[in-house]
């Protein structure tokens, strides 16, 4: 049996193809050839049911990144802000690869209120956030001449 993975589109003018691995959700809108400004159509990607054990490539885990094609965040909000969490992602400018911080919220990535889906090709877990205790126990191991002023 097979399961919807993601869509793939393909300008029909220049070519251009758009990959979007979103676990087989139908994308809230069409998507645009950059070029022609024309809507690409649609065509589903599928995967066996008997590959469908997440596959991380050696250099993910060697560095950290983790492929959309692999795994997304859970969506989930600061408690505080209501904010969603924003991730550093690497991001496909057009065969020029750049890192980014996009949130993820409601099974997309966002800059702002646009989606960008169709750019992240990679992400990475968010830190655990800085706490000043973590700091000052920490100083109390060091030796003396590496203590910062005031520790």
């Amino acid at each position: 049996m097979k399961k919807i993975i993601g869509y793939h589109y393909q300008c029909p003018k220049c070519g251009y193809t758009y990959k979007l691995y979103n676990g087989g959700t139908k994308p809230a809108a069409d998507y645009l050839c950059p070029i022609h400004k024309i809507v690409m159509p649609a065509a589903t990607i599928e995967q066996s049911e008997d590959t469908m054990a997440p596959v991380v490539t050696p250099s993910a885990r060697d560095t950290g990144w983790i492929p959309v094609m692999d795994r997304l965040p859970k969506d989930g909000v600061n408690p505080i802000t209501l904010d969603a969490h924003v991730y550093p992602v690497t991001v496909d400018l057009g065969g020029v690869t750049d890192v980014r911080y996009y949130a993820y919220s409601r099974g997309h990535w966002y800059n702002g209120p646009k989606i960008m889906d169709y750019m992240v090709l990679a992400w990475m877990e968010r830190p655990e956030p800085y706490q000043p205790q973590m700091l000052a126990e920490a100083g109390k191991y060091a030796d003396n001449d590496t203590l910062m002023p005031g520790a």
